[in-house]
Protein backbone atom coordinates (compact mmCIF):
# COMPACT_ATOMS: atom_id res chain seq x y z
CA UNK A 1 0.00 0.00 0.00
CA UNK A 2 2.82 2.08 -0.19
CA UNK A 3 2.97 5.60 1.92
CA UNK A 4 -0.79 4.58 2.93
CA UNK A 5 0.64 1.76 5.09
CA UNK A 6 3.04 3.67 6.69
CA UNK A 7 0.39 5.99 7.97
CA UNK A 8 -1.65 3.08 9.10
CA UNK A 9 1.09 1.40 11.08
CA UNK A 10 2.03 5.26 12.43
CA UNK A 11 -1.39 5.01 14.47
CA UNK A 12 -3.25 7.82 12.37
CA UNK A 13 -7.23 7.06 11.76
CA UNK A 14 -8.74 6.09 8.72
CA UNK A 15 -11.05 8.96 7.65
CA UNK A 16 -14.79 8.59 7.33
CA UNK A 17 -16.30 7.45 4.27
CA UNK A 18 -19.56 8.15 1.97
CA UNK A 19 -20.28 5.39 -0.84
CA UNK A 20 -22.69 6.40 -3.09
CA UNK A 21 -24.50 3.16 -4.80
CA UNK A 22 -26.26 3.73 -8.26
CA UNK A 23 -27.78 0.90 -9.73
CA UNK A 24 -30.51 0.53 -12.23
CA UNK A 25 -33.05 3.10 -11.17
CA UNK A 26 -32.18 2.82 -7.65
CA UNK A 27 -29.69 4.64 -5.42
CA UNK A 28 -28.65 4.45 -1.84
CA UNK A 29 -25.90 6.59 0.20
CA UNK A 30 -24.22 5.29 2.91
CA UNK A 31 -21.85 6.68 5.68
CA UNK A 32 -19.26 4.83 7.02
CA UNK A 33 -18.12 6.39 10.70
CA UNK A 34 -15.71 3.97 11.41
CA UNK A 35 -13.35 2.15 8.60
CA UNK A 36 -10.81 -0.36 10.36
CA UNK A 37 -7.48 -2.06 9.21
CA UNK A 38 -9.19 -5.16 8.95
CA UNK A 39 -11.94 -3.43 6.04
CA UNK A 40 -8.55 -2.75 3.81
CA UNK A 41 -7.44 -5.04 1.05
CA UNK A 42 -3.85 -3.85 -0.29
CA UNK A 43 -3.57 -5.51 -4.03
CA UNK A 44 -1.44 -4.64 -7.19
CA UNK A 45 -1.77 -3.66 -10.87
CA UNK A 46 -1.33 -6.00 -13.29
CA UNK A 47 1.91 -5.97 -15.01
CA UNK A 48 -0.35 -5.04 -18.70
CA UNK A 49 -1.72 -1.57 -17.38
CA UNK A 50 -1.06 2.00 -17.65
CA UNK A 51 0.48 2.07 -13.84
CA UNK A 52 2.24 -1.15 -13.40
CA UNK A 53 2.44 -2.92 -10.16
CA UNK A 54 0.94 0.12 -8.53
CA UNK A 55 0.26 -0.50 -5.18
CA UNK A 56 -3.72 -0.04 -4.53
CA UNK A 57 -6.43 -1.01 -1.72
CA UNK A 58 -10.14 -1.85 -1.88
CA UNK A 59 -12.01 -1.69 1.56
CA UNK A 60 -14.36 -4.81 2.66
CA UNK A 61 -17.50 -3.06 3.57
CA UNK A 62 -20.15 -5.61 3.72
CA UNK A 63 -19.51 -5.77 7.76
CA UNK A 64 -18.80 -2.44 8.75
CA UNK A 65 -20.97 -0.82 10.89
CA UNK A 66 -23.13 2.51 8.33
CA UNK A 67 -25.77 4.83 8.48
CA UNK A 68 -28.30 5.05 5.31
CA UNK A 69 -28.39 8.26 4.30
CA UNK A 70 -30.00 8.57 0.95
CA UNK A 71 -33.43 7.51 0.54
CA UNK A 72 -34.62 7.10 3.85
Amino acid sequence: MGNNNKVLKAGFMIPPLFVNFKFDKKQEIYFYPFISKNAIIPYTLSEKVRRANYKMFRYNLKEMPKIKVYPK
